[in-house]
């Protein structure tokens, strides 16, 4: 219910995180509301080569739509994050999409940082720039210096 933009099956979850319920355990993150409904979730995920390096990875932030904007994914990412550390990671990545400009401010805010390979990067962070608030905003100016 939280992403939609695109569908998530069982099949995708599978793939993105496999079948090691040990695994998940250790890193995977909920929240739930007053009736014990199932209302956000973030986990710890890794990636062994990303460009070449071990990464720690902040996948699959969601929280439903009646639920967001509530502040719910700041705890989950700080679990995350301190999960990532403890498990050893001394970076992190995640990935998203452009039209996700809530998300992208909060990530903004923890310290992750827009990769910039080429002039369309360049040319789509200037776009969303437009759309962040102030201080997400100064902070992709300073780094595209526009």
């Amino acid at each position: 219910a939280a992403d939609k933009y695109n569908k998530i099956t069982i099949e995708t979850f599978y793939k993105e995180f496999g079948r090691d319920p040990e695994l998940l355990g250790a890193r995977q993150f909920f929240i739930r509301d007053a009736e014990n409904n199932f209302v956000g979730t973030c986990t710890s995920w890794f990636n062994e080569n990303y460009k070449g390096q071990p990464f720690g990875r902040i996948h699959w932030v969601a929280i439903t739509p009646e639920m967001q904007g509530k502040g719910l994914a700041k705890p989950l990412m700080t679990l995350a994050l301190s999960r990532l550390l403890e498990l050893g990671h001394k970076r992190a990545y995640l990935v998203t999409s452009s039209a996700r400009i809530p998300a992208i401010s909060l990530y903004l805010k923890y310290g992750f940082l827009p990769e910039l390979a080429s002039k369309k990067d360049e040319n789509i962070w200037a776009g969303i720039s437009n759309n962040l608030d102030e201080q997400s905003a100064g902070l992709i100016r300073r780094l595209l210096v526009i």
